[in-house]
């Protein structure tokens, strides 16, 4: 079984909700089958495909771009993920610390296609000392910048170690917040730092 994310297509089952990175395509042998998952608030999301049971493959895929999300349920109203309510806060948007070093501005075109207001926007941090740290959505925080964003909603993610290098290499390249990543396109990101990050696991493999 094949999982793939559906990055650029429109939601095939509920007209006019643009794709938010939240649609996955599932290959086998016998047939493709695309599950999408409409997000209705910051706690509950609905699942919309035309096959049978969701893979639980799908739905913690789904989670890992999405991990406020504490419950899912079916059009039909049948509960197939639920966990107790992840605490969404907001904070302002220049305090949080980026561990990432470029913006992709084929991916921040997308997003600005569709985030018209700050409930638009949820990213996963972590909390050192007084600091707060993104882990991920980077792209989605360039974006509120450049729409007047003050503050944004975010949850606390999952501690990774390497977190703590990425944020070293932002720090020595006088990257302290959103408005210090510059906006390179996508051929330039796939150089400068998906081969970085690759080099950088890589490293800590041997």
């Amino acid at each position: 079984m094949k999982i793939e994310r559906c990055e650029e297509e429109r939601v095939n089952h509920h007209v006019g909700n643009q794709n938010h990175n939240t649609s996955f395509r599932v290959t086998d042998l016998k047939q493709s089958t695309q599950y999408d998952f409409e997000i209705v608030n910051h706690q509950k999301a609905i699942l919309h495909t035309d096959g049978n049971e969701c893979p639980q493959e799908v739905i913690e895929e789904f989670l890992f771009y999405s991990g406020f999300i504490n419950h899912i349920e079916t059009l039909e109203g049948t509960i197939i993920y639920h966990q107790p309510k992840k605490k969404v806060m907001k904070v302002p948007l220049l305090n949080i610390q980026p561990s990432q070093l470029y913006i992709n501005e084929a991916k921040l075109n997308r997003l600005l296609t569709w985030i018209q207001k700050p409930e638009d926007i949820i990213i996963p941090i972590i909390e050192e000392g007084n600091q707060w740290i993104s882990i991920d959505g980077h792209t989605r925080l360039k974006a509120a910048e450049l729409l007047g964003f003050s503050e944004i909603y975010v949850y606390l993610g999952e501690y990774e170690p390497y977190i703590d290098d990425f944020v070293y290499f932002c720090q020595k390249e006088q990257k302290f917040n959103i408005r210090d990543l510059p906006i390179i396109t996508n051929e330039a990101y796939q150089i400068k730092w998906c081969l970085f990050c690759e080099s950088y696991f890589k490293t800590k493999e041997i």
